[in-house]
């Protein structure tokens, strides 16, 4: 096969998205902008340009 998911494989991002999901509880209203100035204030090195989904 050309592409295959593997999901065997822990995510990189699990560290952040865990950290998102604590923020949104906190803060119900934030957006793109807020939640990565938040992120940022909280010693995470993330791009604006950082998509995530969060499934609430």
């Amino acid at each position: 096969m050309y592409w295959q998911v593997r999901f065997n494989r822990e995510n990189p991002d699990q560290k952040v998205i865990d950290e998102m999901h604590e923020i949104r509880k906190v803060h119900k209203d934030y957006g793109c902008l807020r939640m990565t100035r938040e992120l940022r204030a909280r010693d995470y090195l993330i791009n604006l340009n950082c998509k995530i989904k969060l499934d609430d």
